[in-house]
């Protein structure tokens, strides 16, 4: 049916050339609707890996690994991440990045993805910026790029894109001197798990204290930067983020740079 003309300039398309790259686009959430999220499995689990619910278990996943220890329960946890099938060179990964590095990424300066990753399954329940920012806990301390949650037009940036580096660069993101995340405070939990949220409050202090627990459960992995990292392959996408919600493709990488025609 194709795209109507008269839609373009709200979901930021220039021309007819780049309302059929957006038909073609891979990795919306469309397309990968059919493929289960964590969120979607984790009940059927937990019992079997000494959670006595899956609330249980959700409730977990908001504790840091030091928390866990001390209650005894890390080695379900632990049990609970294991269980999850690790990425492969066909499962679409997800990094979301602020506006000055998206940009960084447009104008070839950045190639590679290294850092906090996830499946885009396991995220795709999360349609505007406000949902973005709470569920991947964007609320931390220190050099944060991200526009604060009630910024007028504030924007964010995501990379959808397969590898066939994904296997050996890719783990799971847990408390690890050779990652190198052994002093990365809350809201990192260091479980390999986010402690997503669905509202923070915004009149504290980074971390913002937690309102309403998130509704999803969202594993967290590591690109490692081994090599410089995952270096994109052609055809990866880039799509903004706003609190409209509405998906729009943004970028395609094309060898060396994005290409603008979108």
């Amino acid at each position: 049916m194709g795209i109507k003309p008269d839609s373009y300039g709200r979901r930021g398309i220039k021309n007819d050339k780049a309302a059929q790259q957006v038909l073609n686009s891979q990795f919306t959430a469309k397309k990968i609707a059919s493929t289960k999220s964590f969120t979607d499995t984790y009940g059927s689990i937990a019992k079997s890996n000494g959670f006595k619910t899956a609330d249980e278990f959700k409730s977990a996943t908001m504790k840091t690994y030091d928390e866990l220890e001390a209650l005894g329960t890390l080695d379900n946890i632990k049990a609970m991440r294991n269980a999850i099938p690790d990425p492969t060179n066909t499962t679409v990964m997800q990094k979301v990045v602020a506006p000055k590095i998206a940009m960084e990424y447009l104008s070839g300066e950045r190639t590679t993805i290294t850092g906090s990753v996830a499946k885009f399954s396991d995220t795709q329940g999360l349609k505007t910026y406000t949902d973005v920012y709470n569920g991947l806990r964007l609320d931390y301390t220190g050099e944060n790029l991200f526009d604060d949650l009630g910024t007028k037009d504030a924007t964010m940036y995501a990379i959808r894109f397969t590898s066939d580096d994904t296997t050996e660069k890719i783990v799971k993101s847990v408390r690890s001197s050779e990652l190198g995340n052994l002093g990365w405070e809350y809201p990192y939990t260091g479980t390999g798990f986010i402690s997503s949220a669905s509202k923070l409050d915004i009149g504290t202090k980074k971390p913002y204290s937690i309102l309403e627990q998130g509704k999803t459960v969202i594993p967290e992995y590591i690109a490692r930067s081994i090599d410089g990292g995952i270096a994109l392959e052609i055809g990866a996408e880039m799509y903004k983020i706003t609190d409209s919600g509405e998906e729009i493709l943004y970028a395609i990488f094309d060898c060396y740079i994005y290409n603008y025609s979108i």
